[in-house]
């Protein structure tokens, strides 16, 4: 503005210093044209008024804070646990063997048994001993009863038919067995009559009766 107010004053200035000069000095009784001002294209520099605008600025300021932060902490725990050991047990369970009874015990007086004829309990047992060893044998029927003549040498499967001894033989069921030496005696005619294998023609024969 200060500009603009200064350069207008120029501008009277200079037109009233152009009106006096005119006015002192005629040249000619003719009317004159009356001066017409001479404009000066005049650039105007119109300042650049900047306002400076106070812009507030952001300052991050970092403000460290101390948090404090519960961590769990591990601890490691050893456990020991005693595991038992099975340990396994052999246990020997003593089964009871049933001896048995013996009831009678034969042997031999030359080619004849002794004792020949014996009695005992279902169950019980009946022995053959040692002296029976060298020239005699034990064949015992397999049936309860006197074979007749028509079944002798057919008489099955005898309970027991030995050359060594001593030997054992448990009756379980009741009856008469009849028993011979197959060397000394004779099937058809010893008394009683006897099944199997007879030989010499001697009575070397027994019985077992069982109640």
């Amino acid at each position: 503005m200060k500009i603009l107010f200064l350069m207008i004053s120029l501008l009277l200035l200079s037109l009233f210093i152009h009106a006096c000069g005119n006015s002192s000095n005629p040249t000619s009784t003719n009317s004159v044209p009356a001066a017409t001002p001479m404009f000066t294209n005049t650039s105007t520099s119109t300042p650049n008024t900047t306002v400076e605008s106070e812009t507030p600025t952001l300052t991050s300021t970092a403000t460290l804070t101390n948090t404090a932060t519960n961590t769990p902490t591990v601890t490691l725990t050893n456990t020991i646990t005693n595991t038992p050991t099975v340990t396994p047990t052999s246990t020997v369970t003593n089964t009871p063997t049933n001896t048995p009874v013996i009831a009678a015990t034969i042997g031999a007086s030359g080619d004849t048994f002794s004792p020949a004829n014996v009695t005992i309990t279902s169950g019980q047992a009946v022995v053959w001993n040692s002296t029976l060893n060298g020239a005699h044998t034990v064949y015992v029927d397999g049936f309860s009863g006197t074979p007749t003549p028509s079944s002798i040498g057919s008489c099955g499967t005898p309970l027991l038919n030995t050359t060594s001894f001593p030997v054992t033989l448990i009756f379980t069921t009741p009856g008469t067995y009849y028993f011979h030496c197959q060397n000394h005696s004779n099937c058809g005619s010893s008394s009683p009559i006897q099944c199997g294998i007879c030989n010499g023609g001697l009575g070397m024969a027994g019985s077992v009766v069982v109640n």
